[in-house]
């Protein structure tokens, strides 16, 4: 395994979504790691708070 991802389904989470996302990142692997977050039809700010956070989006409805 060369490499790992962490998908994180969100709705409308972006309160919660930052706690999530430190611990995700506080996680030691012997391998670069991508988070992405799959905001499923969010009307808050998830989508932003996860790219500020450095996770990748894929927005879906």
């Amino acid at each position: 395994m060369n490499r790992l991802a962490v998908i994180v389904p969100a709705h409308n989470e972006e309160l919660l979504l930052p706690g999530c996302l430190t611990a995700l990142r506080a996680c030691e692997a012997d391998v670069p790691v991508e988070v992405v977050v799959v905001a499923d039809a969010c009307t808050d700010g998830t989508a932003a708070v996860a790219a500020a956070a450095g996770a990748h989006v894929v927005a879906v409805e």
